[in-house]
């Protein structure tokens, strides 16, 4: 739909503009693909929009423009919002061949090019936004035992003997390793400020005779120390829990939220694709065709953006359609009647 060239009368020059800014297109003051008038095109174009009432001279001029020099021709009513009902049908119109109908005669000899069509534009529903509960994570982690079982290996590292330091500091890692199965957590990474604390306490208590006894002070230092450092290498695992738990809640609370927003959306959509009306119903006893009895069928549809296509790909009675018109927060809802002449809206 590039390089589409609207003009339009006085009456419809604003309409003109705000419609060249949502299709890409340019307006012109001479020949054109769309021309948004209320009363005789003054310059030659392949489609015609009327707005308004349509007046004697509309009809005489109809009459006039023979069969293939139309490829289609649109009312819009007085109650009608012209920009999005112009814009729907042309997206229509540039998605489908020209239809046969519009070089085609009724028994009046009256070319079948005109259409109506009402539009419900529907604002998708976006996302509600997400907040996690910080502060819950960590009442919810303070109950579980394999926090309760860090704080007792943190209270118990340490001791008088090589043998008891170390079975507290297996029992500490094991503690930390125990974490990993509270979230999606990043490998443990190395400790080499505990380790050397460790190394330190270690030889403070391996000392022996009167070394030990002059040792008392540094032993408590080392102890103390080893403690500190116990503490801190829990609370930046702990840290990485929050995170990787906050992550995991605020990605399951969004899927949530985008999942209530498209049902939400769906439903609306699909509730309104159907319940849109024509604003008229065109009389086709004025404008029979000799090889068909009955009206055609007005036909729905709902137009999209690209990457909500296959969102509603499933909804039933309508044909739906993407364009690159459509903005991605909207979804157009129509109804269109197609492929009888003009005397069918003049009853």
């Amino acid at each position: 739909m590039s390089n589409v060239r609207i003009c339009a009368d006085t009456a419809n020059s604003t309409s003109a503009e705000v419609l060249a800014g949502r299709l890409g297109a340019e307006v012109t003051s001479g020949e054109a693909d769309i021309a948004l008038v209320s009363g005789i095109p003054a310059s030659r174009t392949s489609h015609v929009i009327v707005t308004g009432q349509l007046s004697d001279a509309i009809d005489e001029w109809d009459q006039h423009v023979a069969p293939q020099t139309l490829a289609g021709a649109l009312w819009i009513g007085p109650d009608q919002d012209v920009v999005a009902t112009a814009a729907a049908w042309w997206v229509l119109r540039s998605q489908t061949p020209t239809t046969p109908l519009s070089d085609l005669t009724d028994n009046n000899e009256r070319c079948l090019r005109w259409s109506v069509l009402a539009v419900d534009v529907v604002p998708l529903t976006a996302p509600a936004d997400v907040a996690v509960d910080e502060a819950g994570i960590r009442s919810q982690l303070d109950d579980l035992p394999e926090i309760q079982n860090l704080g007792k290996a943190i209270d118990r590292i340490g001791g008088d003997s090589a043998d008891l330091v170390l079975r507290s500091v297996e029992n500490f890692r094991t503690a930390i390793g125990d974490l990993n199965g509270l979230a999606n957590l990043p490998p443990s990474g190395q400790t080499p400020e505990f380790d050397a604390i460790v190394a330190e306490h270690l030889r403070q208590v391996q000392r022996s005779g009167f070394g030990r006894w002059r040792g008392a002070k540094a032993r408590a230092q080392s102890q103390a120390d080893l403690t500190e450092a116990a503490k801190s290498v829990a609370a930046d695992r702990l840290r990485e829990v929050i995170a990787a738990r906050h992550s995991e809640e605020f990605e399951r609370s969004r899927t949530t939220a985008a999942r209530d927003a498209s049902a939400l959306t769906h439903e609306h959509v699909q509730s309104a694709a159907l319940e849109v009306q024509l604003p008229v119903q065109p009389d086709f006893e004025r404008v029979p065709r000799s090889w068909s009895a009955s009206a055609p069928t007005a036909r729905r549809y709902v137009l999209v953006a690209e990457e909500h296509g296959q969102e509603f790909a499933d909804l039933p009675e309508v044909t739906v359609r993407t364009s690159p018109q459509v903005p991605p927060d909207e979804a157009w809802c129509l109804i269109i009647q197609s492929g009888f002449s003009l005397p069918g809206l003049r009853g």
